[in-house]
């Protein structure tokens, strides 16, 4: 008898994505994607991958509904069927990609929605403390992806917000005022190597114009 694929059903010989988001504000969405394949493999490679950025989606509009701001359910629902068709394309290229390893991405996926799945259970401050590290590196997920994970949870919790101090010290080394500069992380939603933490990057945007004669 053939395994079982989580958040998957099988239709006429084709599989599809299908999984329930629910919040504790009241609101719920039922999504259901194609995964545009009949192969049971490609099936559980790709389930893996939506999984996970249906974790990222979930929270993300979690953190929206915090803010006792509403959605409708035509388009929550019409979002994460965005959010994940769109991931749905990339993974499709990914897995295709000679120079990614099929094995290792699903394994990243894994760990990435077992994270999120920790982190937003009822009760829970949306964080991964060092008990659900732990607990998640005994089960075998990779460190790197664990802390990924922890990061963009405390992106959207803005505990990576510069405190008033820090963003005084550099608006003085720079020379302006503390409402000129502003500071932005990203965790570049998982693309490239910087997604996936092999690499970081720092990019810095400055505006210039010329002082008007009333400012000489």
């Amino acid at each position: 008898m053939m395994p079982r694929i989580p958040f998957t059903i099988r239709r006429d010989g084709r599989y599809y994505f299908r999984r329930r988001a629910r919040w504790q504000s009241g609101n719920e969405v039922n999504v259901v994607v194609p995964l545009a394949t009949c192969s049971a493999q490609a099936a559980r490679n790709r389930s893996a991958g939506l999984a996970a950025h249906f974790d990222r989606v979930k929270n993300t509009v979690g953190a929206y509904f915090n803010l006792d701001r509403t959605l409708a359910p035509e388009m929550l629902k019409g979002l994460f069927e965005t959010e994940l068709s769109a991931c749905l394309t990339k993974l499709i290229a990914e897995f295709h990609d000679p120079a990614h390893q099929p094995e290792a991405l699903v394994a990243q996926f894994r760990t990435y929605a077992s994270a999120y799945d920790i982190a937003q259970r009822p009760g829970d401050d949306r964080e991964l403390t060092d008990s659900h590290r732990e607990k998640l590196a005994e089960a075998g997920h990779d460190e790197m992806a664990i802390e990924w994970v922890a990061c963009d949870l405390d992106r959207h919790c803005h505990k990576d917000v510069l405190d008033d101090e820090v963003m005084a010290f550099m608006a003085e080394d720079m020379g302006v005022k503390v409402d000129r500069i502003n500071v932005k992380a990203t965790t570049a939603e998982g693309v490239g190597a910087v997604g996936r933490g092999e690499a970081i990057a720092a990019h810095a945007v400055v505006l210039l114009r010329r002082k008007t004669d009333a400012e000489v």
